[in-house]
């Protein structure tokens, strides 16, 4: 009897494992959801936005007025001082770039070249900046190379004229003209009379980064001498 009882128990004991084997026991995991799931079917998913973002800022239109005739022009350049007149080599000159970049919050302006490009004073001793020339041959460049794109353009100018103390009268260079990429603008004045400033203005439908303000060359009896008061830059930074 009792090797029948042992008999049993033995057999009882061998099925209990062949059903569960090594490592056939099944753990289950709780979930945030509630729901159980078995650790051999968890899979670990992740998620992916597929949304990109991009940002465009765009350039801030800006002006500049520069003043290049009165006091403070005079104060940092006085009558004589050549700021470019270099034929055919285009030099920077430094004080100038120092001084338009004084007028605006970036630093516009990067070079400049040109010939003929000097401070005289008018009939009353006001210092302005001038272009051209009154001997034969003669004619002026200012190029500006500016650091940003520049839409527009304003300059005020006049023709040069200087006080006759012999005849108590004004020489004009009455016959004068202003271009600014090629357009030009006539500043033609009454002679012995001072002139009146003309404001010049270009537009571009493309920005650009340089411009030429220039003057006639002189035939040897017309000077082509003009004063220029101010540019006055609009420019996108």
């Amino acid at each position: 009897m009792n090797k029948i009882y042992r008999l049993v128990i033995l057999s009882a004991l061998l099925a209990t494992g062949c059903r569960g084997g090594r490592g056939g026991t099944t753990s289950v995991q709780p979930t945030s959801s509630g729901v159980p799931t078995t650790a051999s079917s968890a899979i670990s998913t992740q998620s992916t936005d597929t949304n990109t973002f991009t940002t465009s800022i765009a350039g801030i239109t800006k002006e500049a007025t520069v003043i290049t005739s009165g006091a403070d022009f005079t104060d940092r350049f006085h009558d004589g001082v050549q700021i470019v007149n270099n034929e055919g080599t285009f030099i920077e000159s430094s004080d100038f770039i120092t001084y338009f970049n004084s007028f605006a919050s970036d630093p516009i302006l990067w070079k400049i070249a040109g010939i003929n490009v000097m401070v005289n004073q008018d009939g009353e001793g006001t210092n302005h900046m001038k272009v051209g020339g009154k001997n034969s041959g003669q004619y002026g460049i200012l190029k500006l190379q500016f650091n940003y794109q520049v839409t527009k353009i304003e300059i005020e100018a006049l023709p040069y004229y200087k006080y006759n103390s012999y005849g108590s009268t004004y020489n004009v260079d009455n016959e004068t003209s202003i271009s600014i990429d090629g357009e030009k603008t006539s500043l033609a004045c009454t002679a012995g009379v001072v002139p009146e400033v003309t404001k010049v203005t270009k537009s571009y439908a493309s920005p650009v980064n340089e411009i030429d303000i220039t003057t006639e060359e002189c035939d040897g009896t017309t000077p082509q001498r003009t004063f220029i008061n101010s540019i006055k830059v609009t420019y996108t930074a």
